[in-house]
Formats: C-alpha cells, structure tokens, sequence
C-alpha cells in the first residue's frame, strides 16, 4: 500500500488533472438535463480550475530546473486551459454568442423574433451575461433550438421559458377557414457564463 501511495505521489499535477477531465466527461452526456444550480456549481469549478492552471503556469515561467520537464508540463496544461476556456471563455463576448443563437435558429427552422442583451452580472467566482429570446416555431423546432443550445462548446442555461399556442391557418379556395399547424409562441431567458479578466495572468505562457 505504502508503495502505491509513493507512486501516486510521483504522478504530477497535469496528469492528475486529466484524471479528474475523464471523470467529469463521463457524466457529461447527463450534464444537461440538471437543474440550473447544477450548470452554475460547474462554472465555479471551471473558474477554480482556470485559477489553478494559471497559477501554475505563472509559477512555471520562473523555474529553471527540469526545463524538458516544465516544457511538457506547459503544453499539458495550456491545453487544458484552452479546454476550459471554451467552457467559460475571460470575456462577455456576446457578439460570438448571438451569432451562435441565430445559427442554431435557422437550423432549426424556429423564427427569432427578438434578441435582447441584458446588463451583465458580477458575481464573487464568475460572472454571468443574460439575454431574451422571443421566437416562433413548431414544438418539434422550439425543442430542437434548445437542445442545440444545450450542446454548445460554451455554457448556456436556458430558464423562464413561457410557451403559448397559435394556430395557423387561413381561407381555403371557397372562402372556408383552414387550420393550420400549431405553432409555439415562446419567450426565454438564456443565461452563459465568463471569467474574471484577473485570471489570465498565466496565459502568457501559452502565447510564447
């Protein structure tokens, strides 16, 4: 036993990080389909661990023993940094964001009617940029747009989702009334996350 826990001693910091991604990647097919508080407990993790690598890497750009050893230990860790950076990126950056609303729209066939970009939120680990939605769309469309969202690279939680059902429909060729399909009138709030700019101060290590 006492050797074991020897060679696990050994086992260095990036390693033991990698770990701890196969574990959380695991459970990442269910990660959706919890609750709010379950998508804000994962980005302060993330925000932790971009703290951690960063205050590794910074320690790293100072040693001088082992340089091969650093040199490999640098390159694990700013791919992990980039990693989790697409998860919860340093900045607001909500002109990529709307982009990647309206993309999934028009995949889907759902029609935005509105985008609303709301103030920012600071928070005390990570900060939070909401914005409203307005669209139209089929139930199997409206359902397709947010699974899609739910899917993205960054995190974006979707909540007060308020749904109202429309018929559609006209006059036929004799002047009789025709029902269409149902169509889904829908408003929604989504929610991603950032970083504090203050974390970055790593991240130089990775551009030289």
């Amino acid at each position: 036993m006492a050797d074991v826990l020897e060679k696990f001693e050994r086992v260095g910091i990036a390693a033991k990080i990698v770990v701890l991604l196969i574990l959380m990647a695991a459970v990442g097919g269910a990660f959706y389909a919890l609750a709010y508080q379950k998508l804000e407990k994962e980005a302060a993790s993330l925000q932790r661990n971009i703290t951690q690598i960063n205050s590794r890497m910074a320690e790293l750009r100072v040693q001088t023993e082992a340089i091969d050893g650093v040199r490999r230990e640098l390159v694990d860790l700013c791919e992990l940094y980039d990693l989790f950076l697409e998860r919860l990126p340093l900045d607001r950056d909500v002109e990529s964001l709307l982009r990647r609303v309206t993309s999934q729209a028009g995949i889907t066939g759902v029609r935005l009617r509105e985008t609303l970009v709301l103030p920012p939120v600071t928070g005390r680990q990570f900060n939070t940029q909401p914005l409203t939605v307005a669209l139209l769309g089929s139930y199997d469309q409206v359902t397709e747009f947010f699974y899609l969202l739910s899917r993205e690279p960054r995190i974006i939680n979707v909540s007060n989702v308020s749904m109202t059902a429309e018929r559609g429909g006209g006059r036929g060729a004799r002047g009789g009334a025709v029902v269409g399909p149902t169509v889904l009138n829908v408003t929604a709030r989504l929610s991603t996350y950032y970083a504090s700019s203050s974390d970055n101060q790593g991240a130089e290590a990775c551009r030289n």
